[in-house]
């Protein structure tokens, strides 16, 4: 027989606790209990008195009956029409309504009070049968039922009817498609009976097919993205596993990344789920724009404005608590599932790294960085889910809006420029030409297809961007420009519409309370509708202080005043939205508090008869303050859990209060008291002001003075003997330091400098303390990273502090330990990368200048070694001090600069310094660096910039510096060579400046060298067989063309003198080159001479294309040119008979490369003997030997 609830037994042992996963539960308990529960006791006779846990008592054994009660065999559980209906209406009142939370919906009968949508018919709401046919017209005294109104009169003939309607179907199904033409054709014929057609009011029955398809057959793979069935499917995993929301928005275009078809599909499908929306990316525009966007969204969702920054957030502490709310409203579960849906690149990755305040999912200002869902554990009882950027699709939305939205990859579009015109119709001008310091256009016009064009050209060329010939490359600065605009470098934001206007998410048509009016008309109610227009709601306890958002982008004033109304609601502020862990925590031990300060009262099983036998609303409100409460509480408590209870569940007593006392309160008699003195205004009166100044200064003084001998007893604990008590001691000094630094005056740095830093710094380096040293010099160099610009820089003393700081680098550089120095050396160039950032007195890079120059000093006077590192940042050191004030320097400081350069170079000629001989040295890669930031700001210095580089090709085969090395110096002879054209062809072609001749003919003679000595050069690899004269041969030929062209282009700059002293250093490069005894590579294998012959035709082809022409030339001695052909003569005696050449004759193939190479000679003899010589003169036939040039 059933009890009821009163008489049931309560079950003893542990109860599981709802929330946790780690107590054991009454089964669980009663299982040990088993297990050690022993034997049965028995009497005397042997007869069981107590059973063990394990064993049925006999009563249970015995057979039973079930007792005769007609409660077996009625309706355990009934409701009545009029009660449903109710329900029912009571339920619609709230159940759309986002702001409101149904809870307990296990218990409720949705299935009865919610009718499924089945069977729906295309824009048709669903059938609603009880409207239709009301029960009393279908039961009761009442019911009244029609027969069908059927036209066949037998079973056979109803079935043809059937069979008839299935055909047609078929015949409809293979019809042909139509082509597009026709259904051109067909809506021009349309169009001209009927007038213009609304395609969004047409039916889509009458539409033939999808002609969006057709759009997208040949559409380009990367306007796709976000659309494929797998991201699709990782939505809806997404969707399932979350009990809410978060649907993530990009503040500056929060309408266009808003998917409408998800949350349609979320509202009318899963309904039981809430949605919240977040604005992100707030810090992008104006505050008043982000205000207006969050009032207007509130009318239809949650909505909260987000700034998603791991160190310095805003919108955190307020996202938390709304968070914490549903886990509250969700006590019936474990824990609730949050999940993030948006477009791409909205930042959907970035809030949960916020909330976490640490690194859990990857992001990328780059769209589909998020491949599949992640799981992440936000607290005990709240996981995050982050899921994939989603595209959904829209018949509005062209390629262009989708890449200006952020959704696809620039790199791979095919045409970048084409999207640049709608760009420049959606920003404003100003802010184009603030950030690319471009100039507006003449004629005005920046939109359309010719605007976009000119604005390219000219951020290509201002940025560098150029193709060959010194054409602006457009598609790089459309990729450029594209980027900037998605990662926000470009002010942009779209005008939030006004508080009247339409909602942006569109409510279903069944949900009359919740729309103001006929959404067809785009927000205008008919005429007969009364306009009751939704007004915003607000969260009540998440308030937002959304003027003090930190705008990072720099908008124009009327952008920033916007509109005064903007910020009416505006919360005064929010606790917690400073990413403070003590307001809002999110770890363990806060939860577990909160879950001590509520208690939920223990319901028991409520039965169906108790549910709707009340009058409470079934749902409840998720603490909303509606617009027209007007709540007055500025105060940010915690939110109180509203939960309405039945009848019976009210008269039980819940957790009593906690008692409270007076103790802390500041008050007296006459505070209260009826006394004539009494304060009437009910505020406690305040101090003087000039009071409480003196009180905050005395207080000031104090700690200050407490606060700078404390760090005098940690600087003398520093100083201790032991290592590990210095090095404990000065890092927990600094650390305190660098923490509590801002809030201390310009008067106690100075004091802390003088007394605790220097005195350390000198006292470790006294006492040759190395490790504590570089410590101190280390978290020296981070508290000037900290607080140069707003503290140590405004110091009276700084150019002294920093002259001591300099002192102590040039001590230790006399030590030569190597790696204190390379230490050392890291924290003063972190000290220089900082100060380049501000404005800091030249005083400062002067000192900084000097101390470079003593370095350099100490290692030329000293023999030590010094470790490549030390010498790399040595010249790293001296390189941030040019860029710095280089600009400054004169000539003979620049020369200075270069000189140092070549000598920390030329420094590693050391026995005990290695370097590999294919690549750069780190040493050699930091010195070509060093050189390339040398200003070329007159012709002085860049002919000894290219000097040096002739001198750093030529160390490769100088036996002078490389006599007691094991350096290669192959490597940066190679790097150096490939240097020349490229540079005489910036500074001389293209910036006009005149370099000495004396600095052309050096570089030339670098390039001829190895040519001159050719098979006893040096290998150019260790990795193949080939030489440092192929790879200098290959760029003298090249180098030539440049300097020809040069000296052709500044001929009225360049005196004769000089013109004619380069030609005849390349003329006697060709000698050199002549004059090689050739014999030694006929040793060598076929294919090797094969190879060097193509190097020999390349440069005599060169010289017959250059230097030919210029032998006509009357500033070339005529001495020389016949040296020159007396050279070539010589070089065809070995190999020719010159009887036997005929001038064209073609060449044998059994004949070696060496010997062809002769007849090459040859040819260039005849055609110097032709431009040269005419039949008459014959100045020059004793250089041809037998060779009769007459004939």
């Amino acid at each position: 027989m059933p009890k009821d609830k009163s008489n049931s037994d309560k079950s003893t042992g542990i109860k599981k606790v709802k929330g946790e996963n780690f107590y054991r539960d009454a089964k669980k308990a009663s299982m040990l209990k088993m297990y050690s529960g022993g034997k049965a006791k028995r009497d005397a006779n042997g007869k069981v008195i107590q059973s063990a846990a394990f064993q049925k008592t006999e009563k249970e054994t015995e057979d039973g009956r079930v007792a005769p009660d007609r409660r077996w065999f009625g309706n355990t559980r009934v409701i009545s029409q009029d009660a449903l209906n109710h329900f029912r209406e009571s339920l619609a009142e709230k159940s759309h309504d986002p702001y409101s939370v149904v809870l307990r919906r296990n218990k409720l009968p949705m299935g009865l009070i919610q009718e499924p949508n089945l069977g729906k018919a295309k824009g048709m709401a669903g059938n609603h049968i009880v409207d239709t046919e009301p029960f009393s017209d279908t039961f009761g005294p009442n019911a009244h039922r029609k027969r069908p109104n059927i036209n066949v009169s037998s079973f056979e003939e109803l079935g043809q009817v059937g069979a008839g309607a299935i055909t047609e179907d078929r015949l409809d199904s293979s019809a042909p498609t139509p082509s597009l033409d026709h259904i051109k054709n067909l809506n021009m014929s349309a169009a001209e009976a009927s007038g213009p057609i609304d395609l969004d009011k047409v039916d889509a029955d009458q539409i033939p097919f999808d002609l969006g398809d057709l759009k997208n057959t040949n559409r380009e793979a990367a306007y796709r993205k976000g659309t494929s069935k797998r991201i699709w499917a990782e939505l809806y995993k997404v969707i399932d596993s979350s009990d809410v929301i978060i649907h993530v928005l990009d503040s500056r275009d929060p309408e266009g990344t808003l998917c409408h078809s998800v949350l349609e599909t979320v509202r009318k499908e899963r309904s039981h789920k809430q949605v919240i929306l977040v604005l992100n990316k707030v810090d992008l525009v104006p505050t008043w724009v982000t205000a207006k966007w969050v009032k207007h969204l509130s009318r239809t969702y949650p909505t909260l404005a987000m700034h998603s920054n791991i160190n310095n957030s805003f919108g955190k502490g307020a996202l938390i608590q709304l968070l914490r709310q549903f886990s509250v409203l969700h006590s019936d579960r474990k824990q609730i599932s949050v999940g993030l849906i948006g477009y791409p690149n909205v930042g959907k990755s970035s809030i949960i790294n916020t909330l976490k305040k640490k690194k859990v999912c990857n992001v990328a200002p780059i769209p589909g960085e998020t491949k599949v869902w992640q799981y992440v554990a936000l607290m005990k009882r709240i996981y995050m889910i982050d899921c994939p950027g989603i595209v959904p699709a829209s018949k509005n939305d062209t390629d262009t809006d989708t890449v200006l939205k952020g959704v696809v990859r620039v790199e791979n579009l095919a045409t970048p420029p084409e999207h640049i015109g709608e760009l420049l119709r959606r920003v404003r001008h100003e802010y184009l030409e603030r950030t690319y310091q471009i100039k507006k256009p003449e004629d005005g016009v920046w939109e359309g297809e010719r605007g976009a064009q000119d604005v390219l050209e000219k951020i290509a060329k201002r940025t560098g961007k150029l193709l060959r010939g010194g054409q602006p490359d457009q598609n790089a600065a459309a990729k450029m420009l594209l980027n900037d605009w998605i990662r926000g470098k470009i002010p942009f934001f779209t005008n939030p519409p006004g508080i009247d206007a339409e909602p942006v998410i569109k409510t279903l048509p069944e949900e009359p309370q919740v729309k103001p009016a006929d959404w067809k008309g785009k927000g205008k109610a008919n005429e007969n509708d009364e306009q009751d227009p939704i007004e915003s709601k607000k969260l009540k306890g998440v308030s937002q202080p959304i003027k003090q958002i930190p705008v990072a982008t720099k908008f124009l004033p009327d952008d920033v005043k916007g509109h005064e109304d903007a910020f009416e609601d505006d919360g005064q502020g929010e606790q917690a939205d400073g990413d403070a862990d003590d307001a809002v925590a999110i770890n363990e031990e806060d939860e577990i508090e909160d879950e001590e300060e509520y208690e939920e009262p223990q319901l028991e099983d409520i039965g169906w008869d108790e549910v709707f036998g009340g009058n409470n609303a079934p749902a409840e409100e998720l603490e909303v303050e509606s617009a027209e409460e007007g709540s007055n509480d500025d105060e940010f408590a915690k939110p109180a859990r509203k939960v309405e209870f039945a009848e019976e569940d009210e008269k039980k007593k819940g957790k009593e209060p906690r008692m409270t006392t007076n103790k802390g309160k500041k008050s007296n008699y006459y505070t209260n008291a009826n006394v004539k003195n009494k304060n009437k205004s009910k505020q406690r009166p305040e101090p003087p002001v000039e009071e409480v100044e003196k009180k905050k200064h005395d207080n000031s003084d104090a700690y200050l003075k407490l606060w700078i001998d404390l760090l005098r007893q940690l600087k003398d604990l520093g100083l201790d003997d032991k290592q590990e008590v210095r090095l404990g001691t000065i890092s927990t000094l600094f650390q305190s330091l660098d923490f509590y630094g801002h809030s201390l005056s310009l008067q106690s740095w100075e004091e802390i400098i003088w007394t605790v830093i220097i005195p350390l710094l000198d006292k470790s380096l006294s006492s040759h303390w190395q490790e504590s040293l570089i410590l101190a010099l280390e978290s020296t160099a981070n508290v000037f990273k900290n607080y140069l610009h707003s503290k140590i820089k405004h110091l009276d003393s700084f150019n002294r502090f920093w002259s001591n700081l300099s002192d102590i680098l040039t001590e230790m550089f006399k030590t030569a330990e190597s790696k204190s120095v390379s230490l050392a050396l890291k924290s003063f160039i972190t000290i220089l990368e900082v100060s380049e950032k501000g404005e800091v007195s030249r005083d400062v890079y002067q000192v900084g200048w000097s101390t470079s120059q003593t370095c350099l000093s100490i290692i030329k006077s000293t023999e030590a070694v010094y470790a490549q590192e030390s010498l790399e940042l040595l010249l790293k050191f001296i390189k941030c001090l040019y860029q710095s004030q280089g600009s400054y320097w004169d000539d003979d400081r620049c020369v200075e600069y270069i000189k140092s350069i070549d000598f920390v170079l030329k420094y590693t000629n050391h026995s005990k310094i290695r370097a590999d001989f294919d690549i750069l040295t780190p040493l050699q890669n930091q010195s070509l660096k060093n050189l390339s930031t040398v200003e070329k700001h007159n012709a002085s210095i860049t002919s000894v910039v290219l000097d040096t580089m002739s001198r750093w090709s030529m160390l490769a085969y100088n036996k002078e510096a490389v006599h007691n090395a094991r350096v290669s110096f192959v490597a940066l002879s190679k790097q150096t060579m490939a240097k020349f054209a490229p540079f005489v062809k910036e500074n001389c072609m293209l910036n006009q400046t005149v370099i000495s001749s004396g600095s052309l003919n050096h570089s030339i003679k670098a390039l001829g060298t190895p040519m001159s000595i050719k098979y006893l050069c040096p290998p150019a690899s260790k990795r193949d067989d080939s030489t440092l004269w192929e790879i200098a041969q290959d760029h003298y030929c090249n180098y030539v063309q440049v300097v020809l062209d040069m000296l052709q282009q500044q001929k009225n700059s360049i005196r004769d003198e000089d013109h004619a002293s380069i030609l005849t250093s390349m003329v006697n490069i060709m000698s050199d080159n002549c004059k090689v005894d050739r014999r030694l590579a006929m040793n060598e294998k076929i294919e090797l001479q094969a190879r060097w012959e193509r190097h020999e035709v390349k440069l005599i082809n060169n010289f017959k294309q250059t230097l030919l022409p210029q032998l006509g030339d009357k500033r070339i001695p005529l001495a020389l040119t016949e040296e020159l052909i007396e050279t070539l003569c010589n070089a065809t005696y070995p190999y020719l008979n010159p009887e036997d050449y005929n001038y064209g004759s073609l060449i044998e193939e059994i004949t070696s490369p060496v010997e062809r190479l002769s007849y090459y000679i040859f040819d260039v003899l005849f055609q110097i003997s032709q431009e040269k010589l005419g039949p008459a003169d014959l100045k020059y036939a004793r250089s041809f030997s037998a060779i009769e040039v007459g004939e």
